[in-house]
């Protein structure tokens, strides 16, 4: 029997796995001695953020709290009453 020549796959130059950087921000634990210290802390940690910037943390924060909810299928109709039909005031 002939000896079977070894599998040997192909060299590629490019071997090396090119992936983007990532940068973390470092995350500091401030202690407070009391709340409201802590407050003070928060709104002005606050206040580094125009309200736009709030307002994207804030849909970020919701759409991550309530991601299943947000792929179930929503009926969107808005439906109108006829005027007269409507609830009287008691």
């Amino acid at each position: 029997m002939s000896k079977k020549k070894p599998y040997k796959t192909p060299h590629d130059k490019n071997e090396q796995v090119n992936e983007p950087v990532a940068v973390f921000n470092k995350s500091k634990l401030t202690m407070f001695n009391s709340f409201e210290e802590m407050n003070e802390y928060d709104i002005k940690e606050m206040a580094l953020f125009s309200p736009t910037q709030r307002f994207q943390h804030i849909t970020e924060l919701l759409k991550r709290m309530f991601a299943k909810e947000l792929k179930k299928k929503m009926d969107l109709k808005i439906h109108f009453e006829k005027p007269g039909h409507g609830r009287t005031a008691s």
